[in-house]
């Protein structure tokens, strides 16, 4: 098997697919759960908006720099 035949942007769109199952996954995820033991609900404790910051930039960088 030759991996060099396979052009690279197919690495960047399977890591692009990935992050944004990452993100989905993140986002299902039951209120309750996120917030277990967490001394209050404030916004900026809900970890499903930074999984999908974080998903969003790592998405963002793949795009510009990936397979380059």
């Amino acid at each position: 098997m030759d991996l060099s035949r396979i052009p690279l942007y197919w690495g960047v769109i399977i890591t692009v697919i990935l992050y944004v199952g990452i993100a989905l996954w993140a986002v299902l995820r039951p209120k309750e759960y996120i917030y277990e033991g967490a001394p209050n609900k404030a916004r900026w404790r809900d970890l499903r908006i930074w999984a999908v910051v974080l998903a969003g930039i790592q998405i963002l960088i793949h795009i510009v720099w990936g397979g380059k």
